[in-house]
């Protein structure tokens, strides 16, 4: 099977039509197969370890030091 990601439109993350997300990510998951609002409702505060099936990236923003 190929991981290969099609598009029939450009991605955007935070916007949707002429809208634009107003806050900020605290990490971004991509998986390659749909998940239900049950699933991600259940998962949301997990944190991954990042070889978890059908996970294509996984971000996570890192605290700063000052």
């Amino acid at each position: 099977a190929s991981n290969d990601m099609q598009f029939q439109a450009d991605l955007f993350i935070g916007k949707l039509g002429n809208q634009y997300f107003k806050g900020k990510l605290d990490e971004l998951r991509i998986w390659s197969t749909v998940r239900t609002f049950q699933e991600i409702r259940a998962n949301i505060l997990k944190e991954l370890k990042g070889n978890e099936k059908d996970l294509i990236a996984y971000y996570q923003s890192q605290p700063r030091k000052l």
